[in-house]
């Protein structure tokens, strides 16, 4: 999205405005300096690596003067909903890819369409059993430096219930949107379109947005490339069948609302019965 020309996407993908103070802490420079939380060290990592590339390129700063004052925006100036606001370009598209944002309360959300009742929110639902299983790798892995063999057992289970206990059903959130959100300022789709046709995936998704299409002719072989692709590590038998003993009633309540893929979710662990 951020190669479309009508749409601009911050350097920093995930600002997390709308959830710092209540599931992550806020993230001003004063808080986050010497902090080990997640968010202020991503937060962190960023300013060093912007701080890096003007110093490399100083030379060019003068023909910088944008960028320099988006990051410098972004990381030092109070964080208010005026300065969310001017993290975005007035004469493009643009937004703020969140997936956290999920987490809000009712209350949060309703203050969210008060404040910027243009806005429009975009909901991309994934398999919730290759969703948590993905995140697990990421999380436990990845990020802990652990190779997938040195993660026990407990840990994983105990990461599985964390996410489920912390997230609960897909249509529990959806809900809370839909409630402040109409269709026209609401989009929800599926991953599953992404792995099917991400041309037409993309496409749905700019016309919600009000942007020009892409054909088939304009794309290259960029555009279906992988980004931030996952580690190959297949989901074992054991894990997948406990993930989906936690899912299922969600699955099926999803399914009564939007048939397609939830239905293609439920029958993709039939085997596993009501084991």
């Amino acid at each position: 999205m951020s190669t479309h020309p009508q749409i601009f996407l911050p350097r920093f993908k995930e600002i997390r405005y709308f959830i710092e103070g209540s599931h992550v802490p806020v993230g001003s420079f004063r808080k986050r300096v010497s902090s080990n939380h997640w968010h202020h060290q991503e937060l962190n990592l960023y300013q060093q690596r912007r701080w890096d590339f003007y110093r490399d390129h100083w030379r060019k700063l003068p023909s910088m003067m944008k960028e320099i004052g988006w990051d410098f925006r972004f990381l030092f100036l109070p964080r208010t909903d005026t300065w969310y606001a001017r993290l975005f370009r007035a004469d493009q598209v643009s937004g703020d890819i969140t997936p956290l944002y999920y987490l809000l309360s009712e209350e949060e959300i309703a203050r969210i369409r008060t404040t910027f009742p243009q806005m429009k929110v975009l909901i991309i639902l994934r398999d919730p059993i290759q969703r948590v299983w993905s995140k697990a790798k990421m999380n436990l892995s990845r990020h802990k430096g652990q190779a997938y063999e040195q993660i026990v057992e407990e840990k994983m289970y105990h990461f599985f219930d964390y996410i489920f206990q912390r997230d609960g059903c897909y249509l529990s959130f959806l809900t809370r949107w839909s409630t402040h959100f109409d269709q026209e300022h609401l989009f929800i789709t599926f991953y599953d379109k992404l792995q099917e046709d991400p041309l037409a995936f993309i496409n749905e998704i700019y016309a919600f947005l009000g942007v020009e299409e892409l054909s088939s002719d304009a794309v290259g072989d960029h555009f279906y490339r992988k980004v931030n692709a996952e580690l190959k590590v297949q989901i074992p038998p054991k894990y997948e069948s406990y993930l989906f003993r936690l899912y299922k009633a969600c699955i099926v309540a999803l399914e009564k609302k939007f048939p397609t893929y939830p239905q293609q979710w439920l029958e993709r662990y039939a085997h596993y019965g009501d084991e």
